[in-house]
């Protein structure tokens, strides 16, 4: 096993790191489990396919078609659920609550981030009515001035937003500034208008900058897609054991990083004359690998994750939470936890 940094840098650092990885073939390198943000990932997707070396994503949600995201050559797994779980989980609690009028923040230079607010325009034109352009703010990793930069006003783009019902916030998996400036953008709204993401916003540092002002983010104030919740998991020896190692099983990254290691193992374990190419072929016919954190895991003929539907969370006050003083919990179907 080898252990590399890629530095969430999606240019030149994780490109050399491909390379030098690729180059390994004769050091019996079989696969990389890895990267976490979409952007990276479809940096690097193809580098990895013209090698052989398979890649196992536990991050990456983009379903952008140019980036062979959804056509690919056989050797792209993930154990994450695509953006369109994100998407259609989003758009079921919005429909509820009668939202129409959104104001949304996305980074145009992000795989991720493009890829989920193309999908919720999508399934929002089809089942509640058209966007107002006006309400739509756009990043760009070029533009400091913009919801992706370090020169973005928070406090002139909320007020900008003051015809919206709901803020969507879409920040990427922390390759540019978006993620601060979500943050931003939620200490500026004050909870006046409620805040919907996906599962970038199931952070942690959204939580510390509320912890003197829960008002901002408790009664769905705000409410994030995550795929995965410990409470709801079947695999409660998963459970056990991340309390008993690490005294938290709550992170969505880290129970599909098992995952994605468990289906890298069981592989290996069924593979003869084990190589790039029969552990790829293993992997193609594998129906369902049993026993991951997050339950039994099957893939479609593309190896996206098909069967972690996923579900909302809201925040409420939590006081055996010495640092916050608040905790993510499941939001039910009628709004309730």
């Amino acid at each position: 096993m080898i252990i590399a940094d890629d530095a969430n840098d999606n240019e030149q650092h994780v490109n050399n790191l491909a390379d030098e990885l690729n180059k390994l073939k004769n050091q019996s390198v079989l696969a990389v489990m890895g990267h976490y943000a979409s952007d990276l990932t479809s940096e690097v997707i193809q580098k990895y396919s013209d090698n052989e070396l398979v890649l196992i994503s536990f991050g990456s949600t983009s379903e952008n078609k140019e980036k062979r995201f959804l056509n690919r050559d056989d050797y792209f797994f993930r154990t994450v659920p695509g953006v369109t779980y994100h998407v259609d989980k989003l758009i079921k609690y919005i429909e509820k609550e009668g939202y129409k009028n959104p104001a949304i923040f996305y980074n145009e230079s992000s795989d991720f981030s493009k890829s989920v607010y193309n999908k919720f325009i999508e399934k929002f034109k089809d089942k509640i009515g058209n966007i107002n352009p006006e309400l739509v703010f756009k990043g760009d990793n070029e533009n400091n001035n913009s919801f992706a930069g370090k020169n973005f006003n928070s406090e002139n783009e909320v007020n900008n937003a003051e015809d919206a019902d709901v803020l969507i916030l879409f920040p990427d998996g922390q390759t540019s500034q978006s993620m601060y400036n979500a943050i931003e953008i939620m200490k500026a709204n004050q909870g006046r208008k409620p805040i919907i993401g996906t599962w970038t916003l199931r952070n942690n540092r959204f939580l510390e900058a509320a912890k003197d002002n829960p008002e901002w983010v408790i009664e769905e104030k705000l409410v994030v897609y995550s795929p995965y919740f410990f409470d709801n998991n079947d695999n409660k020896q998963y459970v056990e054991q991340a309390n008993a190692l690490w005294g938290d099983a709550s992170s969505p990254r880290t129970a599909l990083s098992y995952d994605a290691a468990w289906v890298l193992i069981n592989a290996f374990l069924k593979t003869n004359n084990l190589n790039r190419q029969t552990l790829q072929e293993t992997l193609n016919n594998m129906e369902t690998v049993q026993g991951g954190a997050t339950g039994d895991i099957t893939f479609d003929d593309n190896g996206n994750r098909n069967n972690l539907p996923g579900l909302l969370l809201e925040v409420k006050a939590n006081t055996n939470n010495k640092e916050t003083g608040l905790k993510f919990v499941p939001l039910s179907e009628n709004g309730s936890p």
